[in-house]
């Protein structure tokens, strides 16, 4: 497992924030057929979508609540009585839903020549996939305590949420054929809806499970420090800024870029050098427009209030969902505390700084490490898509 998987975050924020090719208010372009597809189904809330297809005769949305009644998803299980086993399956039909709208809308329209079997359907296919959530369930009915609830739940939200990212994508590399190139478009621009659908989806239930069922994460220790970190920056100088990101870009190891295609990783390397070197962008401005973006989340999960507008944002509520879960378990080994506070003094004092910042983001790598594979995946998937619709949105 290799280290620095969190600060995937703090460099896609980076990205975001320098705007380039974005919009610094928080939307960024997707592309219309994109906001089309979404919007479609999420209006006007995603559940009453769901349930006026439902109600329709839709033939793929009735085959969809079939095929989940008759799963008997959580039959029996405690954690599945009443309203939260009524609260699971809104959450499974609504994924459902939304992931077989956007496949049957790209995949179905096409080019011939891109496509096999046209005409099938992902609820032709959900069957394994709800076999597989049913396994999950007994498994995370028979470890849950009153005391690891929240977590459990948490858990139980996000690795449904996995399981449907994998699901949906290995759909789409089973369904196209012909030219390489054109299949690696369809591809790119299938696979950024869907992480994205999914994300709006996984943020509104872990909502909708705080203010229905008073489960509510409490502890955002990955937020929290990166805005203390931040905040500090007011009061520094542009210069200042320039040597923590130029320490910061220093320490990334080698195979750091991995996960990103060759263009988006050239021009993401890019921005960190003139964030870095450069006498423009101001480093100092940039890092306060992510420090207000991380102060707009914390308002958010303060209140409980809706998500932010714009897709840039909900990508970033749920890449930092994701590493304040990764954190919130009760094994840490590792404080933030300890890594601000030599932070603080750095800003104070000056002098080199990168071994403190590879001790933290190797300790951070080693908290990655200890979750399962499709947790880690899942993360590194919306990050993938955040600095592609942000490095290279025009390409995407």
């Amino acid at each position: 497992m290799e280290c620095l998987k969190y600060w995937l975050i703090v460099l896609g924020i980076l990205s975001f924030a320098t705007g380039v090719k974005i919009n610094v208010q928080g939307s960024v372009s997707l592309g219309k057929d994109v906001l089309d597809t979404i919007t479609y189904y999420m209006k006007p809330t995603i559940v009453q979508h769901y349930r006026r297809n439902l109600q329709s005769s839709d033939p793929q949305s009735e085959m969809i609540k079939w095929t989940v009644e008759t799963s008997n998803l959580g039959k029996g299980l405690r954690m599945c009585q009443g309203s939260k086993g009524k609260f699971l399956k809104d959450y499974v039909l609504v994924l459902s839903n939304g992931i077989d709208s956007i496949l049957d809308g790209i995949i179905n329209s096409t080019p011939e020549k891109l496509q096999e079997n046209k005409g099938t359907h992902f609820a032709d296919e959900l069957k394994p996939l709800l076999n597989s959530i049913n396994d999950l369930l007994e498994t995370t009915d028979s470890e849950i305590t009153q005391e690891t609830e929240t977590f459990t739940w948490l858990t139980l939200l996000k690795k449904i949420s996995a399981k449907f990212q994998e699901a949906s994508q290995n759909f789409v590399a089973g369904k196209l054929a012909g030219d390489p190139v054109e299949i690696a478009s369809v591809r790119k621009g299938l696979s950024q809806k869907l992480i994205i659908a999914i994300v709006i989806v996984e943020s509104r239930f872990e909502r909708k499970l705080c203010v229905e069922h008073q489960i509510c994460q409490k502890d955002y220790e990955c937020t929290t420090a990166l805005a203390a970190l931040l905040e500090q920056f007011q009061t520094a100088s542009n210069d200042k800024a320039k040597d923590f990101m130029m320490f910061f870009y220093e320490s990334l190891p080698d195979n750091f870029f991995f996960f990103m295609d060759e263009t988006t990783t050239q021009e993401f390397q890019v921005i960190l050098s003139d964030l870095s070197y450069s006498k423009n962008p101001k480093t100092k401005d940039i890092l306060l427009t992510v420090y207000k973006t991380i102060q707009a989340r914390l308002e958010t999960l303060k209140t409980n209030a809706e998500l932010p507008k714009g897709y840039d944002m909900i990508l970033i509520h749920g890449i930092m969902s994701d590493m304040d879960y990764f954190y919130y378990d009760k094994r840490k080994t590792y404080s933030f505390d300890n890594f601000l506070g030599t932070f603080t003094e750095w800003m104070r004092r000056g002098g080199k700084f990168h071994m403190q910042l590879r001790h933290v983001i190797r300790e951070l790598g080693i908290k990655l490490s200890q979750y399962p594979k499709e947790m880690v995946q899942k993360l590194e998937n919306q990050a993938r898509v955040f600095l592609e619709l942000t490095v290279d949105p025009e390409k995407s």
